[in-house]
């Protein structure tokens, strides 16, 4: 072979040997983009797609105080958290944060305080969100609509304080019944069907509620009462038991009673639901 015709084919070699070993062609550029893709992220870290890991999150809510009226957190977009977080208090009774993926990185809040209601946001695109969610608490897609998924993330909320207001085991309310009561017009009808002309207890429905349960019985040692108040998944539960005391050892009249319980609680906005206890009282 002459000379000039060794030269023509060692070039191509020596050319497709040379752009294999930098990476060249489809194959090659393709694994180094996903090794340097791979790479980007760090050992440990999150992947950007998965969603915020929510233990920290409930964590937080769990130890807030004044959050006997609200304390709700929700994923939405699986990239940010929303905080709501409400309260009887002096002062600081409401906050409400967007976070990232931690509650390290807060992008936007607003909270009552001393001095007045406070807002802040670090980023422009988390602040549209933010003012929309803000303005819609009570939907369970706050406000965003049908392009942004938004989830609750259930949490044990802290048992709601109550105060008793009367229990007594012959109510003028012959219903068995649950009762909200939020305004005071309702409280005073309600209250004269139950207790007659007694005095009648204040309540101040802008801060607070009355929850009633009545009930029947058919002796003396029958009761009708409300043993807990806790918030689950945005809902007020009130938990009511129905038994009777009358043992062995107890002599209980006989006669038809109508047992009740009424309580005042914080006021919310949110579902009541009532559920009867699966045991009785001991």
């Amino acid at each position: 072979m002459s000379l000039v015709k060794s030269w023509m084919f060692a070039l191509p070699l020596a050319g497709a040997l040379l752009l294999a070993g930098c990476g060249g062609g489809t194959g090659g550029g393709a694994a180094t983009t996903d090794r340097q893709a791979a790479q980007s992220i760090a050992a440990g870290e999150p992947s950007p797609s998965a969603p915020p890991d929510s233990a920290p999150f409930i964590a937080m809510a769990q130890q807030a105080s004044c959050a006997d009226l609200h304390n709700r957190l929700y994923v939405i977009d699986q990239q940010y958290v929303f905080w709501d977080r409400s309260g009887r208090c002096g002062d600081n009774s409401y906050a409400y944060g967007l976070y990232g993926k931690n509650p390290d990185t807060l992008l936007c809040s607003q909270a009552d305080s001393i001095a007045g209601p406070r807002t802040s946001c670090t980023d422009d695109k988390a602040r549209a969100l933010f003012d929309v969610i803000v303005k819609n608490l009570e939907p369970s897609d706050l406000g965003l609509g049908s392009g942004h998924k938004v989830e609750p993330i259930p949490f044990k909320s802290p048992v709601v304080p109550y105060t008793d207001i009367d229990r007594r085991a012959l109510s003028g309310i012959t219903t068995p019944q649950n009762m909200v009561i939020k305004d005071d017009k309702t409280w005073a009808t309600v209250w004269a069907q139950h207790a007659g002309t007694e005095a009648l207890p204040k309540v101040d429905f802008s801060q607070d509620m009355v929850l009633g349960v009545f009930g029947s019985g058919t002796d003396g040692c029958a009761y009708t009462r409300i043993t807990g108040v806790a918030y689950k998944d945005g809902t007020l539960i009130v938990t009511r038991v129905d038994g009777s005391s009358a043992d062995a050892n107890t002599a209980c009249t006989m006669m038809i009673t109508r047992p009740a319980h009424l309580i005042m609680v914080a006021r919310t906005e949110a579902p009541v639901e009532f559920t009867q206890a699966a045991k009785a009282l001991p």
